[in-house]
């Protein structure tokens, strides 16, 4: 019975000890991934003057839309081919199969 207990209290100190060590790294890992990303290209931005800011802002906007613009047009495309398969399919089905 006592070397249950003991293997049982081993046991849930090992996993405590895991459950820390993994919490520990996952809040290093989301802290720095995301403020090393960002840091330096708000430095940069940061020691721009105020009219290549503006020109900047405007860079990264017009390419923004010109990304959502291809986003979208894709998207678009994909559902106007999934329209016209379930319309070739609908054809088919009517059309064709009704005949044999």
């Amino acid at each position: 019975m006592s070397n249950s207990d003991e293997m049982r209290r081993k046991l849930e100190k090992m996993e405590s000890d895991l459950n820390d060590a993994a919490s520990t790294v996952a809040q290093e890992f989301s802290s720095e991934g995301s403020a090393n990303f960002l840091k330096p290209l708000a430095e940069t931005f940061n020691k721009l003057g105020t009219v290549a800011k503006v020109g900047a802002i405007a860079v990264a906007l017009i390419l923004g839309l010109a990304i959502l613009s291809t986003v979208l047009k894709l998207l678009m495309s994909a559902i106007v081919v999934a329209v016209l398969l379930f319309a070739g399919y609908l054809g088919y089905k009517f059309l064709l199969a009704e005949d044999s």
